[in-house]
């Protein structure tokens, strides 16, 4: 998740408010829904830098222009053209990627979507991944969205996340497991 600035939660909690209350009145949170989608993946995944925007160097002016033309590239609604919009006007553009974040933590508790992020050591298939989906879908019965990330400091295995629950099947979490056992079997002994 991305961090969240102190003193500056109340101000994201109140546009993601906004957002997703204004959208579910008008009718159109499916569509705020993929155009949000559309920002996270230029948020997180293309590497492009959108705390730019929010430099103190650029007139408002010119963010404002480089906001609409975003939008028009990515083919974003108004309703959302015009809140980048006015990220840029109240200088809470550099929020962005905290917003959109929130947004579908919001979104999703409202569809009964639970967040679970599966770590692993290497990319796993397409194949792979909906086996694990497959397992995840038994073990917790609900809508699952699941974030595949890499951690290449795992030797092999998975970590599940949910919430505050943590599965560690990793080869790293084995060892220290037998560790602990080897080291409590080895003080009882004594």
């Amino acid at each position: 998740m991305s961090r969240i600035v102190i003193g500056s939660k109340d101000i994201i909690d109140r546009y993601v408010g906004a957002i997703f209350q204004l959208a579910q009145e008008a009718g159109q949170l499916p569509h705020i829904v993929k155009d949000f989608e559309k920002l996270k993946v230029l948020i997180h995944e293309s590497g492009v830098d959108l705390s730019k925007i929010a430099s103190p160097v650029l007139s408002l002016e010119v963010k404002e222009k480089i906001v609409i033309s975003l939008s028009k590239i990515l083919k974003l609604t108004e309703f959302v053209t015009n809140l980048l919009v006015l990220l840029v006007r109240n200088n809470r553009f550099s929020f962005i990627d905290i917003i959109v974040d929130e947004f579908f933590v919001k979104y999703n508790i409202s569809e009964g979507i639970q967040n679970i992020s599966v770590v692993s050591a290497a990319e796993l298939s397409a194949k792979e991944q909906g086996k694990v989906g497959k397992i995840l879908d038994g073990i917790f019965g609900k809508k699952l969205e699941l974030n595949f990330e890499i951690d290449q400091e795992l030797l092999g295995g998975l970590v599940i996340k949910k919430g505050s629950l943590l599965y560690d099947a990793s080869i790293q979490g084995k060892l220290a497991r037998l560790k602990r056992k080897t080291n409590n079997e080895i003080l009882n002994m004594q």
